[in-house]
C-alpha cells in the first residue's frame, strides 16, 4: 500500500514537472526562433505584416544580397543603413538579405546584431539551372528581385558595395513616394551614372537577343544595375518577366565570349570596349525598350555612395 507520504511527494514532483514545462512554453513563445516561425508561418497575413514592418504599408522592401568574398563591404553598408534616423524604427523584416551560398552563421549573427531590422533568406540555386550558380554572370539578381515582387509592391535594391549616406534628408520615405508620382511609366529607377554607353558594355549577341537597335545602343547612356528602385506595376511587371527569362537563358545574360573587363580607352570614346555587364546590360536594353526618355526610369540622388573593395 502506498502511504501518504508518499502520495505527497509525487504530487510534488508532478507540480514541480508541470511549472518547469510551463516556464518552457512561455519562454519558447517569447524566443526569437519562435518569432522567426511565426513569421513564415503569416507572412502572408496583412495584420502580421503590419507589426513586422511598422509601415503603413507593408509591401515595401530594401532588398541587397552578398557572398562570403563581399561580406565586409557587405557590413560597411549594414552599418550606413542603420545609422539612419528612419532605421530606428523599422522592425524584423523591413529589409531582407540574400545568402548567395557560403555565409556562415557567425556572419549573420554580426550582421544581424548590426542590423536587426534584417531578415536572412538563401537563395535557392537548386530551383534554376546549374550556371546560375556562376555568381559573376549575376543571374541570381534578377531572380532574387522577382521573388521578393511577389510579395512587395515597391523594391528598394542595392549591392553589398552601395553606402546609404547617414546625413542626407533624402530618405527612403521620398524615394518610394516618388516612383509613384516621377517613374511611373517604367516603374523602375535607376540612380547610378556609368558614364559610357550601352553599346561600349554590352556584348553584341545580347542586342541580337532582344533584336535591339545597334544605333539607338550607341546614343544611350548605360546606368548601373548597383542600386535600383521598383514599383511594382504593369510596365515592371513585364521588364522583371524578360529580365528573368534573360538570366534563364544561358546565352543572354552571358554570350558566349562575354568578358567582364573593359578597354578603358574605348569604354570612354563610345566605341565597344570589348566587354559586357550581365545583369546591367539586359535592364539597360529593357528599359530602353520602355521609354526613349531617360528621364522616364533614371535620376541620380546624393543619398548613397559605391565603395568596392
Amino acid at each position: 500500500m502506498i502511504s501518504t507520504q508518499n502520495v505527497i511527494f509525487r504530487s510534488k514532483k508532478l507540480l514541480i514537472l508541470i511549472f518547469v514545462l510551463f516556464g518552457a512554453y512561455i519562454l519558447y513563445w517569447l524566443s526569437p526562433i519562435c518569432q522567426t516561425n511565426l513569421y513564415e508561418e503569416f507572412s502572408n497575413d496583412e495584420s502580421e505584416s503590419e507589426w513586422i514592418f511598422g509601415s503603413a504599408d507593408p509591401g515595401i522592401r530594401l532588398v541587397t544580397a552578398t557572398s562570403a568574398n563581399h561580406f565586409n563591404e557587405a557590413i560597411r553598408s549594414c552599418r550606413a543603413i542603420a545609422a539612419r534616423k528612419e532605421s530606428k524604427q523599422w522592425q524584423r523584416g523591413f529589409m531582407i538579405i540574400y545568402n548567395l551560398g557560403d555565409i556562415t552563421a557567425a556572419q549573420r549573427r554580426v550582421y544581424s546584431h548590426n542590423c536587426p531590422f534584417v531578415e536572412w533568406r538563401s537563395f535557392d540555386f537548386d530551383r534554376y539551372p546549374s550556371y546560375v550558380r556562376s555568381l559573376k554572370e549575376y543571374r541570381w539578381k534578377p531572380l532574387l528581385v522577382n521573388e521578393v515582387l511577389r510579395e512587395a509592391s515597391k523594391v528598394f535594391y542595392f549591392d553589398s558595395s552601395v553606402l546609404i549616406s547617414p546625413n542626407t534628408s533624402y530618405g527612403f520615405e521620398k524615394t518610394f513616394n516618388e516612383m509613384e508620382s516621377n517613374y511611373s511609366t517604367c516603374g523602375f529607377r535607376q540612380y547610378e551614372r556609368t558614364h559610357h554607353t550601352m553599346f561600349s558594355a554590352t556584348h553584341p549577341a545580347m542586342f541580337r537577343y532582344f533584336d535591339f537597335d545597334i544605333e539607338e545602343a550607341k546614343a544611350t547612356e548605360m546606368y548601373g544595375a548597383t542600386l535600383f528602385t521598383i514599383l511594382r506595376n504593369q510596365a515592371s511587371i513585364k521588364i522583371i518577366q524578360k529580365w528573368v527569362d534573360c538570366a534563364l537563358a544561358q546565352g543572354c545574360m552571358a554570350p558566349t565570349g562575354h568578358n567582364v573587363h573593359c578597354d578603358s580607352k574605348a569604354l570612354g570614346t563610345g566605341a565597344y570596349a570589348n566587354c559586357h555587364r550581365y545583369d546591367q546590360a539586359a535592364l539597360a536594353i529593357l528599359l530602353a525598350q520602355c521609354s526613349h526618355d531617360q528621364s522616364a526610369y533614371a535620376g541620380t540622388s546624393d543619398m548613397y555612395s559605391v565603395n568596392r573593395g
